[in-house]
């Protein structure tokens, strides 16, 4: 369920989260049960709804979305998530951009300084990210004649990867970078950690 808008958590997305897990459990046979990853209210934002026991979704191997854009989400979401985390809930930041929440419509400038305290935060809890977006902006491109700066590819990129400089677009530099970083880290310290819960 992504980003879900003006939706209880109790009454709408939590039963229907429940259901959803039952229904890949049955065919998620083996010993290796897949990560599911639940939507929170708010686009992905209210996360904090979680941090009652009595309030999460049974079973193993979840975790909760978080979405961010760093032009307008900074210290509170952060304090909401960091307190989400401390309750031993799991966070994936299932979306972020160094960019408005819209992604930058029109090629909005990015916001990387507070993109840079997102990345710290993420680092210091162990967070893993998908940033938004792999698509090269033709529709965008067509209908308003500039692509938003969430887009990572310039349009007409070649659709089998091997994208070099020329093929990046908007916050791209800034995501490859922090690949980059991600892939020469040291490794993190070793936590012993129950199955995630």
């Amino acid at each position: 369920y992504n980003e879900p808008l003006a939706v209880d958590w109790t009454s709408v997305l939590k039963p229907y989260h429940e259901e959803l897990v039952a229904a890949i459990r049955a065919a998620d046979s083996d010993a290796h049960e897949n990560v599911i990853l639940l939507g929170t209210p708010n686009w992905d934002q209210d996360v904090h709804v979680v941090i009652p026991s009595s309030a999460r979704v049974a079973g193993t191997n979840l975790m909760y979305s978080l979405h961010f854009y760093s032009c307008g989400h900074g210290d509170d979401l952060r304090s909401r998530a960091q307190a989400t985390l401390a309750a031993g809930v799991p966070l994936f930041v299932s979306e972020w951009g160094a960019t408005e929440p819209d992604g930058g419509i029109e090629g909005t400038p990015a916001c990387y300084g507070s993109a840079d305290a997102w990345h710290a935060w993420m680092r210091a809890n162990q967070i893993s990210w998908a940033a938004w977006k792999l698509d090269d902006c033709d529709y965008e491109i067509d209908h308003y004649g500039v692509a938003d700066t969430s887009c990572l590819l310039a349009q007409g990129a070649p659709l089998d990867g091997g994208w070099t400089d020329q093929w990046l677009n908007g916050h791209a530099q800034y995501v490859a970078s922090k690949l980059r970083e991600g892939a020469t880290a040291p490794p993190a310290p070793t936590r012993r950690r129950s199955r995630i819960t």
